[in-house]
């Protein structure tokens, strides 16, 4: 999910299909920080105390651009700390907070984050060790809880299917609900949900992708939603062979390509994380703005590179 609201409009033309965004999406993108200095987040400044209080600075920061130029906003910790949400009025200002946006869950939750719903309901969704399951709360534009139900329910009985608190991720799905990911060690598991929280597919779709992780969605026609992650690999001796690859989702649960295509070469990284792509619609498909090099906290050289996917899986 972007923090950027771009609002030119885009017109595209993918597997025979038009299909025009008023808010041209664009995913991916390095994570945000909240950093109060910065203007993207200086209404939050008044609140500082209680941000403080939570141990929330610098902590990550998910956004949702709603309709007419609102916001939600969404602060949580590196560690399982009690997120704060936030909702933004179209002059930057804040109109209401929530301290306890996941009340009623005890355990440990991880990995807030929000993401736009239909007219100008938000999805919050994350991870609870109590029931051991993703949870969606959907919320009105005025802050009301319209509802909650488990999304998907994660296994943690072995080491090698552990769940990845930073792989999970969801996108808005025009026209169709929430598409989810979720990925452990082996594989990530992909699901649609309506706008109710009703899983629509029988069966999530099951991607085999053993060390994967940097998963960034992007819808780019109304019957598909482009997915890409990051695979990681090593050698004999240990070094670094890390890339990324791509498919698009049908509306159907299905892939459309018969194999992941291979984007190019990823960064090594160590300590750091992965470098997240960045994702736009394009005239020809999809514009991808990968990474390469090595990024960690001693030696970073990281140089960025252009590919266009084609709807076909070409690359251009």
């Amino acid at each position: 999910m972007s923090i950027t609201n771009f609002v030119t409009l885009f017109v595209v033309l993918l597997a025979g299909h038009s299909n025009a965004f008023a808010d041209p999406p664009v995913a991916g993108g390095p994570p945000a920080r909240l950093d109060l200095e910065d203007s993207r987040f200086a209404a939050l400044k008044p609140h500082r105390e209680l941000i403080e209080h939570r141990k929330l600075l610098r902590g990550f920061v998910s956004i949702a651009p709603l309709p007419g130029g609102r916001q939600a906003i969404v602060l949580r910790g590196l560690t399982a700390t009690t997120p704060l949400m936030f909702f933004l009025d179209t002059s930057g200002r804040v109109e209401l907070v929530d301290e306890e946006p996941i009340r009623g869950f005890k355990g440990y939750n991880y990995g807030a984050a929000v993401v736009a719903g239909p007219g100008e309901d938000v999805l919050l969704y994350w991870f609870g060790t109590e029931h051991r399951a993703i949870h969606g709360r959907l919320f009105s534009s005025k802050g009301a809880i319209l509802w909650t139900t488990a999304l998907a329910a994660i296994t943690m009985d072995h080491r090698d299917k552990e769940i990845r608190f930073d792989n999970i991720e969801t996108v808005h799905w025009k026209g169709q609900g929430w598409l989810l990911v979720n990925c452990d060690r082996v594989a990530c598991y992909i699901r649609l949900f309506d706008w109710t929280g009703k899983p629509r597919w029988s069966q999530p779709l099951v991607l085999d992708c053993p060390h994967q992780t940097a998963v960034t969605l992007l819808q780019d026609t109304k019957s598909t939603v482009f997915m890409s992650w990051v695979q990681f690999s090593r050698d004999a001796e240990r070094h670094q062979h890390n890339s990324y690859f791509a498919n698009r989702i049908t509306n159907a649960g299905k892939f459309v390509w018969n194999e992941a295509v291979r984007l190019g070469e990823a960064p090594s990284y160590y300590m750091t994380g992965p470098q997240k792509p960045e994702f736009r619609l394009h005239a020809q498909g999809v514009e991808a703005v990968l990474s390469r090099g090595t990024a960690g906290d001693a030696i970073y050289n990281v140089t960025k590179y252009h590919v266009v996917v084609g709807p076909d899986g070409k690359l251009y």
